[in-house]
């Protein structure tokens, strides 16, 4: 009991004199980015609590892709300049949950003080040029035939669907 107090205690209590960094916001660059394309997250951290250091974790999912700390002094009215730490990452071809984690310093750890999430879904960027070769053939049972796809951007993923003459997905 006193182990599980403890880590509770320690990721939620704000020793009194500590930094207090709260996120305001994240965002990304472009907003929805394409699968495959490397993207710019930014958050935008003020610390409420004295001037000292304070520290931002950006992960995507459950991997840590940037570690960050920065010293700042205490956040007084919207017009003072807000921390705007950034980190880049590839987006991959799936809904992910980019999370900040905000961290303070009470002069000897570092304290968790707040976290903020976004999902991003990738892009759907319309193809250009797209031709399959042959579109269309009569195949007797056995045989083989080969397909060869291009796409304009060749970046862009896309998606083969093989269906009988009915309408109905074979793979």
């Amino acid at each position: 009991h006193s182990n599980v107090v403890g880590a509770v205690a320690e990721k939620t209590a704000i020793p009194v004199g500590a930094t207090n960094p709260v996120v305001f916001s994240i965002s990304t660059t472009p907003d929805a980015p394409a699968a495959g394309t490397s993207f710019t997250i930014e958050a935008q951290i003020a610390n409420t609590g004295p001037d000292g250091k304070v520290r931002a974790v950006f992960k995507v999912g459950g991997t840590q892709i940037s570690d960050q700390n920065s010293t700042l002094v205490k956040f007084q009215d919207p017009g003072r300049v807000l921390w705007k730490p950034t980190a880049t990452h590839t987006m991959p071809n799936a809904t992910i949950t980019i999370t900040i984690e905000a961290y303070g310093w009470d002069g000897s750890k570092w304290v968790l003080t707040d976290t903020k999430s976004i999902t991003r879904t990738p892009a759907v960027i319309p193809c250009s040029g797209v031709t399959l070769t042959p579109y269309a053939a009569n195949i007797k049972a056995g045989e083989k035939v080969t397909f060869t796809a291009a796409v304009t951007p060749s970046t862009s993923p896309f998606t083969v669907q093989f269906k009988d003459r009915a309408g109905t997905l074979l793979g």
